[in-house]
């Protein structure tokens, strides 16, 4: 199936690709009188024949970056941009890269960056980026039609007017405009939000200034439901919630939770229960004493973190950055977690470990017991634990991690110290 690329008359595409290992880099160097807003972009397809598995999120590389960002230079056109600024936005440097948490996007001086996967998402990568025949509009912007590739997925059409529109000197503050309503900071999947067809002078005067200073902001994925209490309390309880239409609920599967209260710093605590989210992103301490809870998407954790019973699973991809502590419970599900800071495996309960696999990059403290019998870790399944940094086993006992569990055999790798 070819793509799509719209070019006006006797214009040529001037895209530049040099594969860098892990990474591609997309286009050349920025023009030196163009304005760059520095901004982060945070998370918030006609069947794909490059996807093997349709439920899979959608990577991107430079060959499907580049049609999309050649439309994305025409839309913005209709703003009023001038041959010197068409031309710098088509050599803007987009670098493809695993960014963290929620981030889609970033903008700097050196160019853009996007997030590989959409944080997990998935993008939808549009194979006729000139028509939105997949969208169909709604209150203000395109909402991708009902049970269409588009409709759970990131557009990437999206993403990249919205960074293009930073490097020409938009910012989050035009937004609030209809024609550029496509600057916006949050976005959802399944929604398409493109450049306006008029233009106002002051918006003009905007995209004419030259050598501007960066502005740092965050173009992020926009949470379906967030925490709102200022104290600790338990995950079940829908009173500590609020969903985007003013609801108290519980989060569901399908939900893109936010839990961030500056100041506040309460502590959150699965207790019991089959609890459930899309992705997490939480800047306060989590505790999982009981239940389960289950993440399907890239997650992140920017305080502490407790597993001391219950169960984490899921296929997401969860980061932890502060300080964590496993006394108890399991860790399962297909997906990853990666311990950025301390980890502390304490004595008295049994530690399990099925099919996931655990990322170790800090230093990791494990206090079990002489026997082997309190403290050990029970693995499964082909669990993986890879040790990045520095692992030290307080009490060394023989049998203190052993494959218990069943199925394929566990593996430690130490690659630290």
């Amino acid at each position: 199936m070819a793509w799509f690329k719209r070019l006006a008359p006797n214009r040529e595409s001037q895209f530049r690709v040099e594969s860098i290992e892990p990474r591609v880099l997309l286009s050349a160097d920025l023009l030196p009188a163009t304005a760059v807003q520095e901004d982060s972009l945070t998370a918030t397809p006609a069947v794909v024949e490059w996807l093997p598995d349709a439920h899979a999120p959608i990577k991107i590389d430079a060959s499907m970056l580049e049609p999309i960002q050649e439309e994305a230079v025409h839309r913005l056109e209709v703003l009023g941009l001038s041959d010197e600024q068409v031309e710098a936005a088509r050599q803007v440097h987009i670098e493809i890269d695993d960014l963290p948490g929620w981030t889609l996007a970033e903008t700097t001086e050196s160019g853009i960056r996007i997030d590989v996967d959409a944080v997990g998402l998935g993008w939808y990568v549009d194979q006729t980026p000139g028509d939105d025949s997949e969208f169909v509009a709604s209150g203000g912007e395109s909402k991708a039609a009902e049970g269409s590739e588009a409709e759970q997925r990131v557009d990437l059409l999206t993403v990249v007017a919205h960074e293009l529109g930073h490097f020409l000197g938009l910012t989050h503050s035009d937004g609030a405009r209809e024609e550029t309503a496509f600057m916006e900071p949050g976005i959802r999947p399944g929604i398409r939000r493109l450049p306006g067809v008029s233009i106002t002078e002051q918006l003009t005067e905007t995209l004419n200034v030259a050598n501007a200073p960066p502005e740092s902001g965050l173009l992020t994925i926009t949470p379906t439901i967030s925490w709102i209490s200022p104290v600790d309390g338990f995950w079940d309880v829908a009173a500590n919630w609020q969903d985007t239409g003013g609801a108290s609920r519980v989060p569901t599967s399908t939900d893109d939770v936010l839990i961030d209260l500056a100041g506040s710093n309460p502590v959150i605590t699965v207790r019991s229960g089959a609890q459930a989210a899309r992705s997490l992103l939480s800047n306060e301490s989590i505790v999982i004493s009981g239940g389960s809870l289950t993440l399907s998407a890239a997650s992140e954790i920017n305080a502490a973190f407790t597993l001391s019973g219950g169960t984490l699973q899921g296929t997401g991809e969860l980061t932890l950055n502060g300080n964590s502590t496993w006394s108890g419970g399991t860790f399962t599900g297909a997906g990853t977690t990666t311990f950025n800071g301390a980890l502390a495996i304490s004595s008295g309960n049994v530690h399990d470990l099925t099919v996931r696999t655990l990322n170790l990059n800090g230093t990791t403290t494990w206090t079990n017991d002489s026997s082997g019998s309190q403290g050990r870790i029970r693995t499964g399944s082909g669990a993986t634990i890879n040790n990045a940094g520095v692992f030290q086993d307080q009490i060394s006992a023989a049998t203190a991690i052993a494959n218990e569990l069943g199925g394929a055999i566990s593996t430690f790798n130490n690659t630290g110290a």
